[in-house]
């Protein structure tokens, strides 16, 4: 049998951006690699990639142009995964698929499908076997039961069946991952996507009981990581076939068993491997932590989810947030790096949490930003949680985009949300103690906060008592305050530090300064690496010139890289720079040296040759220049001797004949 695949349409889930993040899903490739070793013929098809490469354009067309191109394959069945944040997708490229071939029997697996079997089956009729749990272990035998639609027999099936929906028994999962085949990378051109980090499956299962979580009612609570043997073994097949030494292993808690920890370590030691992993600060010690280092661990990541012990009993996180500072201290000493995730958004949630929270988040910012990052999510309701079955009465929708819930596409999209509530859960929020105006403003204000970098906002929690929360407070207030205040961006940022301390303010500066040069280096990153043209000998006066992408001028500025050179001497002071460090306003020249490391070379520069930069955003030459300038200034035009200094300063760029 010719099975097709399909991946979700996932979005990167990094502050701020609503990229595709293309690495491979580890599900679908165990997958392919079970059916393949059964006679059949599977191949995966990945929405992100055909979007990402600009094959299938990321507008109205897309759930159309996604189908077609998966009908083009020419399947004899076709399975999709699901999750919640895009499974508005999968409806409506299978009900599209549905129309150009219906015979082909139509499969759903993954974590929301699993869930809610008999409420997809019943609301779409597009789809005809939900395959739930782990699926390695049925995958084969549902594949062989197709032509004759008769699952009974196979454990963790729902099907549609004379126009009813029924279910056989059980939840599938898999005992020992090591009897897995190897999972089918090959299906993936990677070398074509770019990627020098790979994720690999490490294990499965949760053995705690957060009330929001979902990860236990898939995977179920009993704890599996592969031995260090078999997943060593994998990183070495990935090495010798792709060259990749940088690996994420994926377990959403890797080091709950300490002792099989420490044995992966001693196998993987010494073979110039580096990695990431998720884990618990409860479940790490300074030992262990030391151990990771040495085998090549570079980073971790910590669910905090609250820094409130109250929200902590609440949800059932049950962590004492006393460990988390120490922990990623220890962690930042042992040079590797940390990302801390928090959530907003409990029903439950009061005032006092939620500054709790902020200020937790707060604290960070003074920690080196190139090691430390900080998240906060909306909460997002979940099926199958302990949170969804209290509050499921309590759903709103309001079409307000998480970091992870793909955007709507066609019209009639938010309005089938909104029909099938409990189907598509994941885009609405609980009814919640705080307005939810305030839940959705903490988090636009900590994702643009976080964008103007750790120094800065680790010197601005100076001016407002070292809270986080004492600041968003007032960034809150403010916009409450403004008619029509919109999203929570830059220049609101600006505004707010502007009318709270004066546009002469260093700390203004500071703000202003950090998000032209945040911006700047996003867009060169975003741009990638440009071929540049030749450098003549030397440049002529009919050599024409631009203002080089790559440099910022800010007028009217105190020197921000000197004020940020007087910060970092004293990160963790409480009172403000004082005023003979400060100094006075002018203008600033910065350059991007390197946009994929954001190394900037800063100049001090005069107002006349600030001014004359700006000129040279329309391209020309010197000859042009003094030709428009002379009649206006009485023949006084710059030296010529000017403009080279500022072509070597790499603030003027040549023009492309």
């Amino acid at each position: 049998m010719r099975l097709l695949l399909v991946d979700n349409l996932l979005l990167s889930g990094k502050a701020g951006s609503r990229s595709l993040d293309v690495h491979p899903h580890l599900g679908l490739m165990s997958l392919v690699a079970v059916a393949e070793a059964g006679g059949h013929h599977a191949e995966i098809f990945d929405p992100k990639h055909a979007v990402a490469s600009g094959l299938v354009p990321r507008d109205a067309s897309l759930y159309l142009r996604l189908a077609e191109s998966i009908a083009a394959l020419s399947p004899e069945a076709v399975g999709f995964t699901t999750l919640g944040c895009s499974f508005l997708v999968v409806v409506k490229i299978a009900r599209y698929l549905k129309r150009m071939l219906p015979g082909v029997p139509i499969l759903l697996g993954g974590p929301h499908a699993t869930i809610l079997h008999r409420e997809i089956l019943e609301g779409f009729d597009s789809f005809d076997v939900v395959v739930r749990n782990e699926a390695e272990n049925t995958l084969l035998p549902v594949l062989d039961a197709l032509p004759s639609r008769r699952f009974d027999h196979i454990e963790g099936v729902t099907w549609r069946a004379r126009g009813l929906v029924r279910s056989s028994p059980g939840s599938p999962t898999v005992d020992d991952l090591d009897a897995l085949p190897f999972p089918a990378y090959d299906r993936h051109d990677l070398t074509a996507l770019g990627l020098t980090s790979l994720c690999v499956d490490a294990g499965r299962g949760c053995p705690f009981h957060c009330t929001f979580c979902s990860t236990a009612s898939f995977f179920g609570r009993s704890y599996r990581l592969k031995s260090p043997e078999r997943l060593v073994s994998e990183l070495d097949r990935l090495h010798a076939r792709w060259g990749i030494v940088d690996f994420k292993l994926n377990h959403d808690l890797f080091t709950v068993d300490k002792r099989k920890v420490k044995a992966f370590c001693d196998a993987v030691r010494g073979r110039g491997y580096t990695w990431v992993c998720s884990a618990r600060v409860d479940c790490v010690d300074e030992a262990l932590l030391g151990h990771m280092r040495d085998a090549g661990c570079r980073g971790i990541y910590f669910g905090i989810e609250s820094g409130s012990p109250r929200m902590q009993r609440i949800s059932q996180k049950r962590m004492d947030v006393a460990l988390v500072e120490p922990t990623c201290a220890v962690v930042e000493r042992l040079g590797m790096s940390t990302v801390v995730s928090y959530i907003t958004g409990y029903p439950e949630e009061e005032q006092a949490d939620q500054d709790a929270t902020l200020d937790m988040i707060g604290q960070t910012f003074r920690r080196d930003t190139r090691r430390f990052t900080t998240q906060l999510h909306m909460l997002a309701p979940e099926p199958g949680t302990a949170l969804y079955t209290q509050h499921r009465g309590e759903l709103l929708y309001d079409g307000y985009l998480t970091d992870f819930n793909f955007e709507t596409v066609e019209p009639d999209d938010a309005e089938i949300m909104q029909r099938y509530p409990e189907i598509f859960v994941t885009h609405h929020y609980y009814r919640t103690v705080l307005p939810r105006e305030q839940h959705v403003f903490v988090c636009e204000a900590h994702r643009t906060l976080r964008r103007a970098g750790h120094e800065v906002l680790g010197y601005a929690l100076r001016f407002f008592e070292g809270r986080l929360s004492r600041l968003v407070g007032e960034m809150h207030t403010f916009g409450r305050a403004r008619s029509g205040a919109g999203l929570v961006d830059d220049a609101f940022v600006i505004d707010f530090v502007e009318g709270r301390f004066g546009a002469a303010h260093h700390l203004t500066s500071l703000v202003r300064h950090a998000y032209a040069t945040a911006n700047a280096v996003c867009a060169q990153r975003e741009a990638g690496p440009a071929p540049r043209k030749a450098l003549p000998a030397r440049v002529s006066p009919d050599t024409r010139l631009r203002l080089d992408p790559r440099a910022v001028l800010l007028s009217n500025i105190h020197d921000c890289p000197r004020l940020l050179r007087s910060i970092a001497q004293d990160p963790l002071a409480d009172a403000p720079l004082a005023a003979a460090t400060i100094g006075e306003t002018g203008d600033l020249l910065t350059v991007i040296d390197d946009a994929q490391t954001g190394t900037l070379d800063n100049y001090v520069i005069t107002e006349p040759t600030s001014l004359l930069l700006s000129l040279f955003r329309t391209p020309m030459s010197y000859r042009e220049l003094c030709a428009a300038l002379s009649p206006l200034c009485a023949g006084e035009v710059p030296d010529f001797a000017s403009i080279q200094g500022l072509v070597a300063l790499g603030a003027l760029v040549f023009v492309s004949d």
